[in-house]
């Protein structure tokens, strides 16, 4: 026990049930804090495996006046007007440390007929422990952990007993109104420092959630959540939603972490961590059936929310009566059998998506056609996926882009042995260019075992220039150093620029973990815009075709993986992935581009502690052997006027690097450093750190012919709504650049 804990002891009646502390705490909570912080050392307890399932009773609300709510992603489609609905899921998970963790949805069945799986971001990516250094896996800070104290305020003010042993009620909350910390208070044992009950609340994404939760009593339980209580609501434009649920955690196969088992387990599995990830590999689909769920339910049913499911099942069986009905009268399939009946299930025991009513159809259509995603189902194998005419996140602007627009169509076709077929159609177009843009790469996976894939791909590239310019320019630039010179001698040469259509033929395969050989042919054909008799007279090609062998060698060392039937899916590696690529033009079939290029590229994630990371990019292209007129164009540096997502840590974006001087050198270097964290600098300032998720700060420096070296710095914030950020570039030690983008988000759950 803690020396000040015991001395109020001393003062206090055994079994007080709650009682202030005396005003001088601070030493209690010290004292108090440290012990919780050194409860899992103390005790030795470290989860090292461990299988649970996971009973979840949720109930929702929602009220929906408008269309409006279709916008938000993590928002299931709703009914309009006010509805409850209440359901039930079943879910198992395994975890085996490091950081194995293995979730699978058993099963599911809700009264809403457009909910399908539970959408929560709590039980989805809750931690293993409450002493983890986050909450969620990948957000949201733990006031339980030493690392985080930095963030938070802590406060002793009250004695009680929990479970008849003596506690202390602790408070805390964030020193900055960030949504990546919380709000709360828990029960803390006075002699061991386990935390006996929690309470917290938080706001991500303009959710607020409140929740609370009991651990075990004693051991490696005590890490673990056994009951969960959750009350989630968000709101938008008049419409909101509620969810509030009930979790019931049923833990097994608990097992202490051992670091010599575990050092003996990943040498001995030559990383294939497949029997760690049992659930995964587990291709069974979710049971519906409402008779299985009861049979698992770890809490009864209230009176109120029977009476959810008794008019759910009417009104299924009413749905029905009147489809049978109309079949019989047009005299088609009137003798036919429910389907839920065929099954051997009633209409209270089988979900299945009510058919809407008449009334509304038209703006049901509408909102649908607009706001929502389509899933076209072929058949049982085929799947195309049409994303909403209207969505926020297609919009991005840059000062050097300008506005650009864009949306993609998936196709998917799945077949025996995890054979598949995915096509993702691109489109976009860029204003500042007046030019539309478009890529349709096919994937065919023929040996799923060994990452056998088929790459088809044809598209238009960006507008671009030819070696010969690239001459010309350089003596240009040769006589000029500082920024504002070189961008001048850009901006009076004239450019002859051409179109690029493309076509890319590659095979690739693993030939062992972690190392994939990809051989292939890429094909351009290159046009030169507002050619005429004029350009002709001047002795211009205005049409230009490549054709080359391809080869690139990409290396994880240190790859664990796990199978998932056919499927090998890769887990982490503690290492750099490394690759090199050759290509050489061919003069053949008219063809005339002869040249070689080679490229090598290392790219590195560390995650760090407290939700910060650490991103590395280091490589290098350059052109041999080239001979006649050719085209600059490498794989890895090239100016991409497509919005891409913003997760640009790996790519090596240089945001202010006018798009001219991609093509303008035969060979670059480059290294591209940039740090995440969600609290770093403007996230600190309280009135407008509650909307910034993290904060990211770019160091990348470029080498190429004229520009030796270019030094480009950033900043840049990610929100709930937007992501913004601002970039600086020097060349030559001389004058700068600026360049800014602007990248909408609209509450994307990431």
């Amino acid at each position: 026990m803690c020396r000040a804990a015991k001395l109020l002891l001393l003062l206090l009646p055994a079994l007080a049930a709650l009682q202030p502390l005396p005003a001088r705490t601070g030493s209690v909570t010290r004292s108090l804090v440290d012990s919780m912080y050194a409860y899992t050392q103390r005790e030795g307890l470290a989860i090292g495996h461990l299988r649970a399932q996971i009973y979840v009773k949720f109930g929702v609300q929602t009220h929906r006046v408008n269309a409006l709510m279709r916008l938000i992603p993590f928002v299931s489609r709703m009914e309009h007007g006010d509805h409850s609905y209440i359901g039930e899921s079943v879910t198992r998970i395994a975890y085996t440390a490091p950081s194995v963790l293995d979730r699978k949805e058993v099963a599911f069945y809700s009264t809403n007929p457009y909910m399908r799986n539970l959408r929560d971001m709590i039980l989805a990516n809750l931690s293993i422990s409450l002493y983890e250094p986050t909450l969620l896996r990948d957000r949201v800070l733990s006031p339980f952990n030493r690392r985080n104290r930095g963030y938070y305020r802590y406060a002793a003010d009250s004695l009680l007993t929990c479970g008849g042993r003596p506690a202390m009620r602790l408070t805390y909350r964030p020193r900055y109104r960030n949504m990546q910390l919380v709000t709360g208070w828990a029960y803390v044992d006075c002699e061991t420092g386990q935390v006996r009950e929690a309470d917290f609340s938080f706001t991500y994404n303009s959710q607020h959630f409140d929740c609370h939760i009991i651990p075990g009593t004693a051991g490696l339980a005590s890490l673990l959540p056994v009951g969960m209580w959750i009350d989630t609501r968000f709101g938008f434009a008049r419409n909101w939603v509620r969810l509030r649920l009930y979790a019931h955690g049923d833990y097994a196969d608990l097992l202490p972490f051992d670091a010599v088992r575990m050092d003996s387990v990943l040498h001995h599995s030559r990383y294939d961590l497949t029997p760690l990830n049992r659930l995964n590999s587990d291709t069974t689909s979710v049971i519906r059936d409402l008779s299985y769920i009861a049979a698992q339910r770890a809490v009864p049913l209230t009176p109120a929310e029977d009476s959810i499911y008794a008019a759910y099942a009417a009104r299924r069986r009413q749905q029905e009566a009147e489809r049978l009905a109309a079949e019989t009268r047009r005299g088609t399939g009137g003798g036919q059998t429910p389907p839920d009946s065929a099954a051997g299930n009633s209409a209270a025991d089988s979900v299945a998506l009510l058919r809407p009513e008449p009334q509304r159809s038209i703006f049901r259509n509408l909102d649908d056609l607009l706001l929502g995603s389509h899933y076209i189902t072929l058949n049982s194998t085929d799947i195309i996926k049409l994303p909403p005419v209207i969505t926020p996140s297609m919009v991005e602007w840059s000062n050097n882009k300008g506005l650009s627009v864009k949306t993609r169509i998936r196709y998917q076709s799945q077949w025996r042995s995890d054979r598949s077929l995915l096509a993702n159609l691109h489109l976009g177009y860029a204003l500042k260019f007046h030019q539309f843009f478009f890529k349709l790469p096919v994937d065919f996976t023929f040996a799923p075992r060994h990452g056998g894939v088929l790459h088809l791909e044809v598209g238009n590239g960006n507008r671009i220039y030819n070696s010969s310019q690239a001459e010309d320019i350089r003596r240009a630039l040769s006589r000029d150093m500082s920024m504002d010179s070189l961008l001048k001698a850009f901006d009076h040469y004239k450019f002859d620029l051409y179109n690029d259509y493309y076509l890319k033929l590659s095979a690739q395969y693993e030939l062992v973990n972690g190392l994939k050989a990809r051989l292939g042919w890429v094909y351009h054909g290159r046009k030169l815009i507002g050619w005429n008799e004029v350009g002709a007279s001047q002795g211009l090609d205005h049409r230009y075709r490549s054709l080359a062998p391809n080869v690139r060698l990409e290396w994880t060392p240190g790859l664990y993986y796990y199978w998932r039937g056919h499927q090998k899916r890769a887990l982490f590696s503690r290492w750099p992935t490394f690759s090199l690529e050759y290509e050489r033009g061919i003069k053949a079939f008219n063809c005339d581009g002869e040249y070689e290029r080679w490229e090598t590229e290392a790219n590195y994630m560390i995650p760090l502690y407290a939700l910060r990371k650490l991103y590395l990019r280091v490589g290098g292209g350059w052109y041999t052997k080239y001979r006649n007129t050719y085209f600059v164009d490498f794989t890895n540096f090239h100016y991409n006027s497509l919005p891409d997502t913003w997760q640009d840590e790996m790519l090596g974006r240089f945001e202010s690097l006018d798009s001219r001087w991609y093509s303008e050198s035969e060979y670059y270097f480059r290294t591209c450093v940039s740090y995440e964290s969600p609290m770093l600098l403007f996230s600190r300032i309280n009135p407008i750190s509650p909307y910034i998720k993290r904060e990211r700060i770019y160091s990348n420096i470029l080498v190429v012919h004229a520009l030796f070296p270019y030094w480009e710095a950033g900043y840049s914030v990610s929100t709930h709504l937007f992501d913004f950020g601002v970039f600086s570039g020097v060349a030559n030690h001389k004058a700068v650049s600026f360049g800014c983008k602007f990248v909408l988000r609209f509450l994307e759950n990431n």
